[in-house]
């Protein structure tokens, strides 16, 4: 499996929102793509869909900007992993067993849940550990 650079580069900026956000005041993306050395067009993409998966939220004004949705000891890696790749599964019929006629008997299919399930226990960390 390899992760994407929007992955990488979204789990950065939620790091980031999350390392910043004690100062309780709305983070601007400009500031976030300086820090990140990120271009502030790609960095709005990847924003967006940490927005439509509920991680964030923008404030609009004079002091506008994004924050964390929730807080940072809240919000797991693995979500937002599997927000911006998909699945965590190797395979499709790990996660539906309907595609594929061997998946009742399939001996192997055991082994790529079991990869999920590592993949999933070793996300499984919190903004707030990291961050720090």
């Amino acid at each position: 499996m390899r992760i994407s650079t929007r992955t990488r580069y979204g789990l950065r900026a939620m790091i980031d929102l999350s390392s910043h956000s004690s100062h309780s005041k709305p983070i601007l993306l400009k500031d976030i793509s300086r820090r990140l050395r990120v271009s502030l067009k790609y960095l709005d993409h990847i924003i967006t869909s940490l927005k439509c998966a509920g991680f964030i939220k923008n404030a609009r004004g004079g002091h506008g900007g994004y924050i964390l949705s929730r807080p940072p000891n809240k919000i797991y890696v693995s979500e937002i992993v599997e927000a911006l790749e998909g699945s965590l599964s190797p395979l499709e019929c790990v996660d539906m067993p309907h595609v594929c006629r061997y998946s009742k008997n399939c001996g192997a299919r055991k082994i790529w849940q079991k990869m999920k399930e590592s993949l999933k226990n070793a996300l499984n960390i919190n903004l707030n550990i990291i961050a720090k």
